[in-house]
């Protein structure tokens, strides 16, 4: 009886030495990632045909337009010297080509003294990622009898998962997901129970073939 006592104690001696010390002195601070809205620009020199001459400028401007595609929020601005039709449907025929239609872009006529007379100027509105820095190794990892949270505790893991994504305004306001069409489960499920074919029929007219390889 005396031998179980004093398991007994032990047993809570030890508990009471387990507990989390809410008094610490040290503050852990929660590693997070942050979007900033900020402004991407490009200048570039157009002919009186919307065309660029440069092939550089180029691969910088269809770089351009692929972080607008990944990350643009609102219209693509495009500044120029003059109001040209045809330099505006030239630069509307190579905006097409990487996915912007004409209602995402508008032109704006601007005289400032620091573009040249042939220089337009692309932007939009976005959001830059900030993402936490893991290097605060002061935490005790290999003694730690309180059992406290190392002052890196989660930074990785949120590092990893802000880095993996390819619009940073999704944290603030992400796209509206469509969903998928309801009626059309219980439709296909409806011809399955009836024995009746549930893929898409091949268009008429169309023929195929097949043949084993020997």
């Amino acid at each position: 009886m005396r031998y179980l006592n004093f398991i007994i104690l032990a047993f809570i001696f030890g508990m009471a030495g387990c507990n989390y010390n809410n008094n610490a002195s040290e503050t852990i601070k929660i590693s997070s990632v942050r979007a900033v809205k900020a402004e991407f620009r490009i200048n570039v020199n157009v002919t009186d045909k919307g065309l660029i001459s440069d092939r550089n400028k180029i691969l910088a401007l269809e770089k351009f337009l692929d972080e607008y595609n990944f990350r643009g929020r609102g219209l693509l601005t495009i500044s120029l010297q003059n109001n040209d039709k045809a330099t505006r449907q030239g630069l509307i025929n190579i905006l097409q080509t990487k996915g912007i239609g004409p209602k995402k872009i508008v032109f704006k006529i601007s005289k400032s003294v620091n573009l040249s007379e042939n220089n337009s100027a692309f932007r939009f509105s976005g959001y830059l990622l900030e993402v936490p820095n893991c290097s605060n190794w002061s935490g005790a990892i290999g003694f730690n009898p309180k059992n406290q949270k190392s002052s890196n505790f989660g930074c990785s893991y949120n590092r990893n998962i802000g880095l993996m994504l390819s619009d940073p305004g999704d944290i603030i306001d992400p796209e509206i997901y469509a969903g998928e069409d309801p009626s059309r489960a219980p439709r296909v499920l409806k011809l399955f129970r009836g024995g009746q074919p549930t893929g898409v029929s091949s268009p008429s007219g169309e023929k195929s073939s097949a043949s084993s390889g020997q």
